[in-house]
Parts: C-alpha cells; sequence; structure tokens
C-alpha cells in the first residue's frame, strides 16, 4: 500500500532545498548522489528510498518529519496557513491531531486541560514564540528544559506527576540533533544555512 506518490515526494524535497537555499548541484553533492537523480527525484519520476529521504533532510537541516508531513498530507500545506479559513484551520486541526501518536494526543491534551496551573493559550503562545527563535536559542531552551525536568523528576517536585510525561529519551535525541544542526550553521530546522 502506499501513502504518497513520487511527485509527491518530488515537490516536498524541492521545497526543503529551496527553504535551506540549497541548488540542485549543491543538494547532490551534500546527498552523493548525481544532479541527474536530484532532478529525476524532484520531477517525481523517480523516487529515494527513506534513507535516502532521511540524508536529504540532514543536507537541508529540515525535520523529517515536515517533510514527511507534506508528503502524506500536501494539500494541507498547499496555501499558507496564514490565507485560511477558519473552517478550513478546523478541518486540518482534526486532520493532524487524528494523526498523532497515542502519546502525542495525550501530552496535547494534558497542555489543554491538564492540572498545570498554567493557561493553555499562555502555554501555545510560549511554544509559539520559542518556535520563532533561531535554532540554536531553541536548542538551549530545549536543553534548560531537559535539566529542569529532569531535576524535578529526582527531587519529587512536579507539580503534576500523575499526568502523561513526554518521553525523555526523544527529547533528548531531539535536542542533541538540534544542536549538531545548529553548530553545522542552520538557522532553523527548516532555516537558511549561514553565508
Amino acid at each position: 500500500m502506499s501513502y504518497f506518490t513520487a511527485d509527491q515526494i518530488g515537490k516536498a524535497l524541492s521545497k526543503a532545498r529551496v527553504s535551506a537555499g540549497l541548488s540542485q548541484r549543491e543538494i547532490a553533492i551534500r546527498v552523493q548522489k548525481g544532479e541527474r537523480t536530484v532532478q529525476s527525484w524532484e520531477k517525481g519520476d523517480t523516487s529515494p528510498d527513506s534513507d535516502e529521504i532521511m540524508d536529504w533532510c540532514t543536507a537541508c537541516g529540515v525535520s523529517p518529519i515536515t517533510v514527511f508531513m507534506e508528503i502524506i498530507h500536501p494539500d494541507l500545506y498547499a496555501v499558507p496557513d496564514g490565507q485560511k479559513e477558519d473552517a478550513a484551520i478546523d478541518k486540518e486541526l482534526h486532520t493532524l491531531v487524528q494523526a498523532l501518536p497515542p502519546l502525542t494526543r495525550r501530552l496535547l491534551l494534558f497542555v489543554l486541560k491538564g492540572r498545570h496551573g498554567s493557561s493553555p493559550p499562555a502555554v501555545i503562545s510560549e511554544m509559539a514564540a520559542n518556535l520563532h527563535c533561531p535554532l540554536n536559542n531553541r536548542v538551549t531552551v530545549c536543553g534548560t528544559i531537559i535539566d529542569q525536568y529532569s531535576f524535578a523528576k529526582i527531587r519529587g517536585l512536579d507539580p503534576c506527576p500523575d499526568e502523561p510525561h513526554p518521553p525523555l529519551e526523544d527529547l533528548k535525541a531531539n535536542y542533541a540533533s538540534g544542536r549538531t544542526a545548529s553548530e553545522n550553521g542552520a538557522l532553523g530546522y527548516i532555516g537558511r544555512r549561514k553565508e
């Protein structure tokens, strides 16, 4: 069963490359493929395998999750979110929430209605503000959060210990990947590289 076409893969890869400010020649060098192979993938004539898609994402400094989401749901990315009507946003949120893994849905519910004592719109605004910062700033915040969360658990200071907990090992892996990307000059997960 195929969830997406070669054309969907090609469009998502091309968008990631352009967003990273890379030419087809530059991406070909980074993924160690010929320029014709890159052109063929982007046109949807042929498709890379999953490892090659991961290499492409790494070369572009983009999260593979973003690229795979765009491959699977190209209709959700066809129009910028700021140009969508409320009904389209509602439908899109429903689609995206349905596709989330069970723990992520539980964590989202925790943000929206958990007994953490913070206003859900304020928490979401805090997350959005963080995402508008360069990658190196986000990595620093993530490292601080890991340290504070770990300390709270060890010392028994968690204000809501019975609520769902984030997967700490995944968070640490994401922190390490983000730090590496930042040290390699990425300014964001889809951001442009330093000149």
